[in-house]
Protein backbone atom coordinates (compact mmCIF):
# COMPACT_ATOMS: atom_id res chain seq x y z
CA UNK A 1 0.00 0.00 0.00
CA UNK A 2 1.47 3.35 -1.09
CA UNK A 3 1.82 5.82 1.78
CA UNK A 4 1.57 9.56 1.28
CA UNK A 5 4.70 11.46 2.34
CA UNK A 6 4.33 13.18 5.68
CA UNK A 7 4.77 16.96 5.74
CA UNK A 8 4.83 19.06 8.89
CA UNK A 9 2.31 21.89 9.03
CA UNK A 10 3.73 25.40 9.04
CA UNK A 11 4.72 26.52 12.52
CA UNK A 12 2.05 28.37 14.40
CA UNK A 13 2.80 32.07 14.84
CA UNK A 14 2.54 33.84 18.15
CA UNK A 15 0.20 36.75 18.71
CA UNK A 16 3.00 39.30 18.59
CA UNK A 17 4.40 37.89 15.34
CA UNK A 18 0.96 37.87 13.71
CA UNK A 19 0.45 41.52 14.67
CA UNK A 20 3.87 42.37 13.20
CA UNK A 21 2.97 40.51 10.01
CA UNK A 22 -0.29 42.45 9.69
CA UNK A 23 1.58 45.73 10.12
CA UNK A 24 4.08 44.63 7.45
CA UNK A 25 1.26 43.87 4.99
CA UNK A 26 -0.32 47.27 5.57
CA UNK A 27 3.02 49.06 5.21
CA UNK A 28 3.74 47.27 1.95
CA UNK A 29 0.27 48.05 0.60
CA UNK A 30 0.64 51.76 1.24
CA UNK A 31 -3.14 52.20 1.53
CA UNK A 32 -6.03 51.24 3.76
CA UNK A 33 -6.99 47.54 3.44
CA UNK A 34 -10.07 45.61 4.41
CA UNK A 35 -9.77 42.52 6.63
CA UNK A 36 -10.38 40.32 3.56
CA UNK A 37 -7.50 41.93 1.68
CA UNK A 38 -5.21 41.55 4.70
CA UNK A 39 -6.24 37.88 4.99
CA UNK A 40 -5.45 37.29 1.33
CA UNK A 41 -2.03 38.93 1.62
CA UNK A 42 -1.14 36.99 4.76
CA UNK A 43 -2.24 33.67 3.31
CA UNK A 44 -0.05 34.26 0.25
CA UNK A 45 3.11 34.55 2.34
CA UNK A 46 5.48 31.61 2.10
CA UNK A 47 5.24 29.17 4.98
CA UNK A 48 2.36 31.02 6.57
CA UNK A 49 -0.69 29.13 7.89
CA UNK A 50 -4.13 29.93 6.62
CA UNK A 51 -5.86 32.41 8.89
CA UNK A 52 -9.60 32.67 9.25
CA UNK A 53 -11.35 35.95 8.56
CA UNK A 54 -12.36 36.30 12.20
CA UNK A 55 -8.73 35.86 13.32
CA UNK A 56 -7.61 38.65 11.02
CA UNK A 57 -10.41 40.91 12.28
CA UNK A 58 -9.35 40.18 15.87
CA UNK A 59 -5.73 41.09 15.14
CA UNK A 60 -6.73 44.29 13.35
CA UNK A 61 -9.05 45.28 16.20
CA UNK A 62 -6.30 44.63 18.73
CA UNK A 63 -3.85 46.81 16.82
CA UNK A 64 -6.47 49.55 16.53
CA UNK A 65 -7.04 49.43 20.29
CA UNK A 66 -3.27 49.83 20.78
CA UNK A 67 -3.34 52.92 18.51
CA UNK A 68 -1.14 51.19 15.95
CA UNK A 69 -3.84 51.38 13.26
CA UNK A 70 -6.44 53.88 12.19
CA UNK A 71 -9.67 52.82 10.54
CA UNK A 72 -12.58 54.20 8.56
CA UNK A 73 -15.90 52.60 7.75
CA UNK A 74 -16.34 51.16 4.26
CA UNK A 75 -19.85 49.79 3.95
CA UNK A 76 -20.43 47.23 6.65
CA UNK A 77 -16.72 46.70 7.36
CA UNK A 78 -13.71 48.84 8.18
CA UNK A 79 -10.58 49.65 6.26
CA UNK A 80 -7.39 49.82 8.28
CA UNK A 81 -4.25 51.89 7.74
CA UNK A 82 -1.10 52.00 9.89
CA UNK A 83 -0.49 54.93 12.22
CA UNK A 84 3.16 54.00 12.74
CA UNK A 85 5.47 54.15 9.73
CA UNK A 86 8.79 52.42 9.20
CA UNK A 87 10.27 55.36 7.40
CA UNK A 88 13.29 56.92 9.09
CA UNK A 89 11.60 60.29 8.69
CA UNK A 90 8.34 59.17 10.27
CA UNK A 91 7.39 60.04 13.80
CA UNK A 92 7.10 56.38 14.72
CA UNK A 93 8.69 53.31 13.25
CA UNK A 94 8.37 49.59 13.06
CA UNK A 95 10.25 47.57 15.68
CA UNK A 96 13.29 45.57 14.74
CA UNK A 97 12.22 42.94 17.25
CA UNK A 98 9.97 41.44 14.59
CA UNK A 99 11.44 39.28 11.80
CA UNK A 100 9.18 41.09 9.33
CA UNK A 101 10.91 44.43 9.94
CA UNK A 102 13.92 45.00 7.67
CA UNK A 103 15.37 47.72 9.87
CA UNK A 104 17.25 47.14 13.09
CA UNK A 105 15.61 48.55 16.16
CA UNK A 106 18.56 50.73 17.16
CA UNK A 107 18.86 52.14 13.68
CA UNK A 108 15.17 52.69 13.05
CA UNK A 109 13.74 53.77 16.38
CA UNK A 110 16.64 56.04 17.28
CA UNK A 111 15.96 58.01 14.14
CA UNK A 112 12.18 58.14 14.40
CA UNK A 113 11.10 58.21 18.01
CA UNK A 114 11.32 61.65 19.60
CA UNK A 115 10.94 60.14 23.03
CA UNK A 116 12.74 57.26 24.73
CA UNK A 117 12.66 54.59 22.00
CA UNK A 118 16.10 53.08 21.58
CA UNK A 119 17.69 55.82 23.69
CA UNK A 120 18.45 56.57 27.31
CA UNK A 121 16.36 58.63 29.67
CA UNK A 122 18.81 61.51 29.25
CA UNK A 123 17.80 61.75 25.57
CA UNK A 124 14.10 62.10 26.24
CA UNK A 125 12.51 64.85 24.19
CA UNK A 126 12.32 68.43 25.32
CA UNK A 127 8.66 67.90 26.19
CA UNK A 128 9.56 66.02 29.36
CA UNK A 129 12.26 68.47 30.50
CA UNK A 130 10.40 71.71 29.82
CA UNK A 131 7.88 71.26 32.70
CA UNK A 132 10.88 71.02 35.04
CA UNK A 133 12.29 74.34 33.85
CA UNK A 134 9.09 76.38 33.62
CA UNK A 135 8.64 76.83 37.42
CA UNK A 136 12.08 78.45 37.55
CA UNK A 137 11.05 80.82 34.76
CA UNK A 138 7.75 81.66 36.41
CA UNK A 139 8.87 82.14 40.03
CA UNK A 140 10.76 85.46 39.54
CA UNK A 141 7.63 87.04 38.07
CA UNK A 142 5.36 86.10 40.99
CA UNK A 143 6.25 89.22 42.98
CA UNK A 144 5.69 91.71 40.13
CA UNK A 145 2.43 89.97 39.20
CA UNK A 146 1.18 90.27 42.79
CA UNK A 147 1.75 94.04 42.59
CA UNK A 148 0.38 94.71 39.11
CA UNK A 149 -2.74 92.55 39.08
CA UNK A 150 -5.99 92.92 40.95
CA UNK A 151 -5.44 91.06 44.26
CA UNK A 152 -8.35 88.67 43.75
CA UNK A 153 -7.27 87.85 40.22
CA UNK A 154 -3.64 87.56 41.27
CA UNK A 155 -4.53 85.13 44.06
CA UNK A 156 -6.49 82.84 41.77
CA UNK A 157 -3.90 83.07 38.99
CA UNK A 158 -0.80 82.53 41.12
CA UNK A 159 -2.36 79.70 43.10
CA UNK A 160 -3.65 77.92 40.02
CA UNK A 161 -0.37 78.38 38.17
CA UNK A 162 1.65 77.10 41.14
CA UNK A 163 -0.49 73.97 41.50
CA UNK A 164 -0.45 73.28 37.74
CA UNK A 165 3.30 73.80 37.37
CA UNK A 166 4.04 71.68 40.43
CA UNK A 167 1.82 68.90 39.08
CA UNK A 168 3.43 69.02 35.64
CA UNK A 169 6.96 69.00 37.04
CA UNK A 170 6.14 66.08 39.33
CA UNK A 171 4.64 64.18 36.38
CA UNK A 172 7.80 64.88 34.35
CA UNK A 173 9.96 63.43 37.14
CA UNK A 174 7.76 60.35 37.19
CA UNK A 175 8.08 59.94 33.42
CA UNK A 176 11.87 60.25 33.54
CA UNK A 177 12.04 57.60 36.23
CA UNK A 178 9.50 55.33 34.51
CA UNK A 179 11.33 55.53 31.16
CA UNK A 180 14.32 53.85 32.80
CA UNK A 181 12.38 51.48 35.06
CA UNK A 182 10.53 49.87 32.13
CA UNK A 183 13.92 49.01 30.57
CA UNK A 184 14.84 46.77 33.50
CA UNK A 185 14.56 43.21 32.09
CA UNK A 186 12.44 41.95 34.98
CA UNK A 187 10.03 44.89 34.73
CA UNK A 188 9.84 44.54 30.94
CA UNK A 189 9.08 40.85 31.31
CA UNK A 190 6.33 41.47 33.87
CA UNK A 191 4.82 44.16 31.64
CA UNK A 192 5.13 42.02 28.50
CA UNK A 193 7.19 44.68 26.73
CA UNK A 194 9.86 44.04 24.11
CA UNK A 195 13.32 45.16 25.23
CA UNK A 196 14.28 45.34 21.57
CA UNK A 197 11.79 48.16 21.12
CA UNK A 198 12.42 49.84 24.46
CA UNK A 199 16.18 49.70 24.02
CA UNK A 200 18.86 49.50 26.68
CA UNK A 201 19.44 52.45 28.95
CA UNK A 202 22.71 54.36 28.80
CA UNK A 203 24.81 55.29 31.86
CA UNK A 204 23.71 58.91 31.45
CA UNK A 205 20.09 57.79 31.22
CA UNK A 206 20.44 55.73 34.39
CA UNK A 207 21.94 58.74 36.20
CA UNK A 208 19.09 60.99 35.14
CA UNK A 209 16.52 58.34 36.10
CA UNK A 210 18.10 57.86 39.54
CA UNK A 211 18.17 61.60 40.14
CA UNK A 212 14.55 61.91 39.01
CA UNK A 213 13.55 59.03 41.28
CA UNK A 214 15.31 60.58 44.28
CA UNK A 215 13.68 63.97 43.68
CA UNK A 216 10.30 62.36 43.16
CA UNK A 217 10.60 60.34 46.35
CA UNK A 218 11.73 63.40 48.30
CA UNK A 219 8.81 65.40 46.91
CA UNK A 220 6.34 62.69 47.91
CA UNK A 221 7.75 62.53 51.45
CA UNK A 222 7.69 66.33 51.72
CA UNK A 223 4.08 66.44 50.51
CA UNK A 224 3.03 63.81 53.03
CA UNK A 225 4.74 65.71 55.84
CA UNK A 226 3.16 68.99 54.79
CA UNK A 227 -0.32 67.48 54.53
CA UNK A 228 -0.01 65.96 58.01
CA UNK A 229 1.18 69.24 59.56
CA UNK A 230 -1.46 71.31 57.78
CA UNK A 231 -4.28 68.94 58.73
CA UNK A 232 -3.20 69.10 62.36
CA UNK A 233 -3.06 72.91 62.24
CA UNK A 234 -6.49 73.15 60.62
CA UNK A 235 -7.95 70.70 63.10
CA UNK A 236 -6.53 72.80 65.95
CA UNK A 237 -7.94 75.98 64.40
CA UNK A 238 -11.39 74.39 63.99
CA UNK A 239 -11.32 73.22 67.61
CA UNK A 240 -10.28 76.63 68.87
CA UNK A 241 -13.01 78.33 66.80
CA UNK A 242 -15.60 75.95 68.26
CA UNK A 243 -14.46 76.43 71.85
CA UNK A 244 -14.35 80.23 71.77
CA UNK A 245 -16.97 81.82 74.02
CA UNK A 246 -20.05 83.56 72.67
CA UNK A 247 -22.06 83.04 69.53
CA UNK A 248 -20.98 86.09 67.53
CA UNK A 249 -18.39 85.92 64.80
CA UNK A 250 -16.00 88.35 66.53
CA UNK A 251 -14.56 87.47 69.92
CA UNK A 252 -12.55 89.80 72.16
CA UNK A 253 -9.98 88.12 74.41
CA UNK A 254 -8.40 89.71 77.46
CA UNK A 255 -4.83 90.02 76.21
CA UNK A 256 -2.81 93.22 76.36
CA UNK A 257 -0.72 92.14 73.34
CA UNK A 258 -2.15 93.67 70.15
CA UNK A 259 -3.28 90.87 67.85
CA UNK A 260 -6.12 89.99 65.48
CA UNK A 261 -6.67 86.95 63.30
CA UNK A 262 -9.35 84.83 61.64
CA UNK A 263 -9.86 81.17 62.52
CA UNK A 264 -11.46 78.86 59.93
CA UNK A 265 -14.23 76.67 61.23
CA UNK A 266 -17.96 75.98 61.18
CA UNK A 267 -18.52 78.84 61.63
CA UNK A 268 -15.28 80.76 61.31
CA UNK A 269 -14.40 83.15 64.12
CA UNK A 270 -12.51 86.44 64.37
CA UNK A 271 -10.28 86.88 67.41
CA UNK A 272 -9.28 90.39 68.49
CA UNK A 273 -7.30 91.10 71.64
CA UNK A 274 -8.04 93.92 74.05
CA UNK A 275 -4.63 95.37 73.23
CA UNK A 276 -5.53 95.67 69.53
CA UNK A 277 -8.88 97.32 70.33
CA UNK A 278 -7.10 99.84 72.55
CA UNK A 279 -4.71 100.72 69.72
CA UNK A 280 -7.52 101.54 67.26
CA UNK A 281 -10.38 103.98 67.19
CA UNK A 282 -13.94 102.97 66.32
CA UNK A 283 -13.61 103.39 62.51
CA UNK A 284 -10.31 101.50 62.62
CA UNK A 285 -11.94 98.64 64.49
CA UNK A 286 -14.64 98.41 61.82
CA UNK A 287 -11.96 98.29 59.10
CA UNK A 288 -10.05 95.61 61.02
CA UNK A 289 -13.13 93.41 61.41
CA UNK A 290 -14.03 93.88 57.72
CA UNK A 291 -10.50 92.78 56.80
CA UNK A 292 -10.74 89.58 58.86
CA UNK A 293 -14.26 88.88 57.58
CA UNK A 294 -12.90 89.03 54.04
CA UNK A 295 -10.40 86.29 54.93
CA UNK A 296 -13.18 84.04 56.16
CA UNK A 297 -15.62 84.79 53.35
CA UNK A 298 -12.96 84.23 50.68
CA UNK A 299 -11.64 80.99 52.22
CA UNK A 300 -8.17 82.46 51.90
CA UNK A 301 -6.61 79.67 53.93
CA UNK A 302 -7.34 77.32 51.03
CA UNK A 303 -5.30 79.48 48.64
CA UNK A 304 -2.31 79.72 50.97
CA UNK A 305 -2.51 75.99 51.65
CA UNK A 306 -2.58 75.12 47.95
CA UNK A 307 0.30 77.48 47.18
CA UNK A 308 2.44 76.08 49.99
CA UNK A 309 1.63 72.54 48.90
CA UNK A 310 2.73 73.38 45.36
CA UNK A 311 5.97 74.86 46.69
CA UNK A 312 6.55 71.71 48.73
CA UNK A 313 5.93 69.52 45.68
CA UNK A 314 8.30 71.47 43.42
CA UNK A 315 11.33 69.39 42.33
CA UNK A 316 13.91 71.31 44.37
CA UNK A 317 13.25 71.26 48.08
CA UNK A 318 14.11 73.70 50.82
CA UNK A 319 15.74 76.13 50.89
CA UNK A 320 15.67 76.58 47.10
CA UNK A 321 12.20 75.33 46.19
CA UNK A 322 11.34 76.77 42.80
CA UNK A 323 7.79 77.75 43.66
CA UNK A 324 8.41 79.15 47.15
CA UNK A 325 8.38 82.76 45.86
CA UNK A 326 4.96 82.04 44.38
CA UNK A 327 3.69 80.82 47.76
CA UNK A 328 4.96 84.01 49.42
CA UNK A 329 3.31 86.08 46.71
CA UNK A 330 -0.02 84.33 47.35
CA UNK A 331 0.26 85.08 51.07
CA UNK A 332 0.70 88.74 50.12
CA UNK A 333 -2.16 88.82 47.59
CA UNK A 334 -4.71 87.36 50.02
CA UNK A 335 -3.83 90.17 52.43
CA UNK A 336 -4.25 92.69 49.62
CA UNK A 337 -7.54 91.02 48.65
CA UNK A 338 -8.79 91.46 52.24
CA UNK A 339 -7.53 95.07 52.25
CA UNK A 340 -9.48 95.92 49.09
CA UNK A 341 -12.58 94.19 50.41
CA UNK A 342 -12.37 96.10 53.70
CA UNK A 343 -11.97 99.37 51.77
CA UNK A 344 -15.13 98.56 49.83
CA UNK A 345 -17.08 97.76 53.02
CA UNK A 346 -16.07 100.88 54.97
CA UNK A 347 -15.95 103.05 51.85
CA UNK A 348 -12.61 104.68 52.68
CA UNK A 349 -9.29 103.39 51.31
CA UNK A 350 -7.26 105.86 53.38
CA UNK A 351 -8.94 104.66 56.57
CA UNK A 352 -7.97 101.04 55.86
CA UNK A 353 -4.40 102.07 55.03
CA UNK A 354 -4.19 104.04 58.28
CA UNK A 355 -5.61 101.10 60.24
CA UNK A 356 -3.07 98.66 58.75
CA UNK A 357 -0.19 100.95 59.75
CA UNK A 358 -1.44 101.45 63.32
CA UNK A 359 -2.17 97.73 63.75
CA UNK A 360 1.30 96.82 62.49
CA UNK A 361 2.98 99.22 64.91
CA UNK A 362 0.87 97.98 67.83
CA UNK A 363 1.49 94.32 66.99
CA UNK A 364 5.23 94.89 66.61
CA UNK A 365 5.45 95.92 70.26
CA UNK A 366 3.49 92.90 71.50
CA UNK A 367 4.63 89.39 72.28
CA UNK A 368 4.08 86.45 69.86
CA UNK A 369 0.91 84.43 70.22
CA UNK A 370 0.64 80.69 70.42
CA UNK A 371 1.47 78.48 67.47
CA UNK A 372 -1.89 77.40 66.00
CA UNK A 373 -2.68 80.56 64.01
CA UNK A 374 0.97 81.01 63.04
CA UNK A 375 1.13 77.45 61.72
CA UNK A 376 -1.70 78.24 59.32
CA UNK A 377 0.23 81.07 57.73
CA UNK A 378 -0.25 84.74 57.03
CA UNK A 379 -4.03 84.73 56.96
CA UNK A 380 -4.60 83.78 60.56
CA UNK A 381 -2.09 85.66 62.64
CA UNK A 382 -0.63 89.05 63.29
CA UNK A 383 2.73 87.28 63.64
CA UNK A 384 3.42 87.85 59.96
CA UNK A 385 2.60 91.54 60.36
CA UNK A 386 5.21 91.78 63.09
CA UNK A 387 7.76 89.74 61.16
CA UNK A 388 7.41 91.75 57.96
CA UNK A 389 6.62 95.20 59.32
CA UNK A 390 10.13 96.34 58.48
CA UNK A 391 10.65 94.08 55.47
CA UNK A 392 8.23 95.58 52.99
CA UNK A 393 4.78 93.91 52.73
CA UNK A 394 2.98 96.27 55.13
CA UNK A 395 4.32 99.48 53.54
CA UNK A 396 3.47 98.08 50.10
CA UNK A 397 -0.08 97.32 51.23
CA UNK A 398 -0.46 100.82 52.62
CA UNK A 399 0.93 102.37 49.41
CA UNK A 400 -1.43 100.26 47.28
CA UNK A 401 -4.44 101.46 49.28
CA UNK A 402 -3.38 105.08 48.99
CA UNK A 403 -3.16 104.67 45.21
CA UNK A 404 -6.04 103.97 42.86
CA UNK A 405 -7.31 100.37 42.58
CA UNK A 406 -5.21 98.26 40.16
CA UNK A 407 -6.70 97.88 36.66
CA UNK A 408 -7.33 94.61 34.89
CA UNK A 409 -4.32 93.52 32.89
CA UNK A 410 -5.55 90.92 30.44
CA UNK A 411 -2.16 90.62 28.72
CA UNK A 412 -0.47 89.47 31.94
CA UNK A 413 -3.31 87.05 32.67
CA UNK A 414 -3.05 85.60 29.16
CA UNK A 415 0.73 85.27 29.41
CA UNK A 416 0.58 83.28 32.65
CA UNK A 417 -2.21 81.08 31.34
CA UNK A 418 -0.19 80.41 28.19
CA UNK A 419 2.82 79.40 30.30
CA UNK A 420 0.72 77.02 32.35
CA UNK A 421 -0.88 75.61 29.18
CA UNK A 422 2.58 75.02 27.70
CA UNK A 423 3.67 73.08 30.77
CA UNK A 424 0.48 71.00 30.69
CA UNK A 425 0.75 70.25 26.97
CA UNK A 426 4.41 69.24 27.27
CA UNK A 427 3.67 66.92 30.19
CA UNK A 428 0.76 65.32 28.34
CA UNK A 429 2.81 64.92 25.16
CA UNK A 430 5.63 63.26 27.09
CA UNK A 431 3.18 60.93 28.84
CA UNK A 432 1.47 60.08 25.56
CA UNK A 433 4.81 59.33 23.89
CA UNK A 434 5.78 56.98 26.70
CA UNK A 435 2.39 55.28 26.47
CA UNK A 436 2.80 54.89 22.71
CA UNK A 437 6.25 53.41 23.20
CA UNK A 438 4.92 50.89 25.72
CA UNK A 439 2.06 50.02 23.37
CA UNK A 440 4.54 49.44 20.57
CA UNK A 441 6.73 47.34 22.83
CA UNK A 442 3.69 45.32 23.95
CA UNK A 443 2.62 44.77 20.34
CA UNK A 444 5.97 43.21 19.48
CA UNK A 445 6.68 41.32 22.67
CA UNK A 446 7.84 37.75 22.06
CA UNK A 447 7.62 35.44 25.08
Amino acid sequence: MHRMPHTDPPPRRGAGELEAAVLSVLWQAGRALSPGEVQQALTGQAGAPELSYSTVVTILSRLHAKKALGRRRDGRAFRYAPVWTRSRTGRRCCPGSSRTCPTATRRCCAGCWPTTAGRGAADVALAVYLPLALPALFAPFAGPLSERLDPRHATWLLTGAAVALAGCSTLALGLLAAAAVVRIPLVASLGHWSLGVLGRDTPAGITVALLAGVLLGAAVLAICGFVIRRCRALAGAFREARWLPGRGQAVVVADEAADAYALPGWPGRIVVTAGMLAALDEPGRAALVAHEQAHLAGFHYLFTTAARLAATASPLLRPVALLRPVARAVEYTVERWADERAATVVGDRRLVAHTIGRAALAAKAGRPRRAIPAALGAVFSGARVRAHAGAGPVPRRVAALLASPPPRRLVLLAAVLALVALAGICALVAANDLQDLLSLASTHHHP
